[in-house]
């Protein structure tokens, strides 16, 4: 019998990839171009012409180095995202966009354990944030951690038990445990959620059951 691969490769990418989440610079001068993600050697020229221009308070600023930082991580360059992401949290330490997409740049870089300070942070700023506690899972998991991966993705169904990723993924920690009932247990809810989804129903005839 094929062991399960907890967290499916397939499902993953999304999760590796920085967020394309685009907020808006406050100040009524601030060059729209930089807060778009369409276009992105325009998004990069214009945030560095506000950047260079020394323009804004600290969260203008932040917000800036927040939309650079995520342009060049959606382009594959993770290691020049990381300066901007990192002025970002020191421009505005309590603002959350920038650690989520900093720490989805060091799993992106194979680099899980400097993620976790950073959903760390996040969660902290947003406990109710389902989709954090999946990636957070996604870090742990790479670290070879499946007890913080398991919390992290059950506490991600109590918030929202419609997600079907973390319901999956549920079910595949405990099948590489060999617990092949609480598997299916959570095999099946996520079956419910989406139904004739073929990932599920093979992990579901792979424990021996028919789905």
């Amino acid at each position: 019998m094929r062991p399960a691969t907890p967290l499916h490769t397939k499902m993953l990418l999304g999760l590796v990839a920085i967020a394309a989440v685009a907020v808006t610079i406050a100040r009524a001068d601030a060059p729209e171009d930089c807060a778009q993600l369409q276009d992105l050697p325009k998004t990069l020229a214009a945030c560095t012409t506000y950047i260079d221009s020394g323009e804004g308070g600290a969260h203008d600023r932040a917000v800036a180095h927040f939309h650079r930082g995520t342009a060049l991580g959606i382009g594959g360059q993770l290691d020049q995202a990381l300066p901007d992401l990192d002025k970002a949290i020191e421009l505005d330490p309590n603002w959350s966009p920038p650690y989520s997409n900093r720490a989805r740049a060091f799993v992106g870089k194979n680099e899980p354990a400097r993620a976790i300070p950073d959903y760390d942070k996040f969660l902290t700023l947003h406990p109710d944030d389902a989709n954090a506690y999946v990636n957070r899972a996604l870090a742990y998991i790479n670290l070879r951690d499946q007890d913080h991966a398991l919390a992290d993705l059950e506490k991600a169904v109590s918030i929202n038990p419609a997600h079907a990723f973390a319901t999956f993924n549920v079910g595949a920690i405990y099948e590489a445990r060999d617990d092949k009932p609480k598997a299916e247990v959570a095999y099946r809810k996520a079956l419910a959620l989406v139904p004739g989804n073929q990932t599920i129903i093979d992990s579901l005839k792979r424990i021996g059951v028919e789905p």
